[in-house]
């Protein structure tokens, strides 16, 4: 019986769902039902480690809201932009090498049957 998969994503780590869990990144209603989608494709223990840490009432971003540290505040800030550029760099090599590669595959198929 045949079945449908998802390719290889990204969003099947669990290291970013992880650090977005612990450090209180939400994502908008589409993103989320994405990334929980690509749940399903990771071990049954990575889904319930990341569940664990979403159902912590105190996720970092919450703490740090209570401090008056703001070096801390700087240094979450700054985390939160390299995690924003890591995503923008990682959709670019993404885009490049596989969304763009497989269009241009594509055509070449495609041009072959005219």
């Amino acid at each position: 019986q045949p079945i449908h998969a998802i390719g290889g994503s990204a969003a099947q780590s669990t290291t970013m769902q992880v650090l977005d869990a612990l450090l209180g990144v939400h994502h908008s209603p589409d993103k989320s039902a994405f990334l929980l989608k690509m749940r399903s494709y990771m071990p049954p223990a990575h889904q319930k480690f990341i569940q664990a840490i979403e159902n912590q009432p105190n996720t970092l971003r919450n703490l740090l809201k209570k401090s008056a540290d703001e070096a801390l505040h700087s240094a979450y800030n700054s985390l939160l932009s390299a995690m924003v550029n890591f995503r923008s760099y990682h959709i670019q090599i993404v885009t490049k090498y596989i969304v763009q590669a497989s269009a241009k595959a594509k055509q070449s198929e495609d041009k072959r049957f005219e």
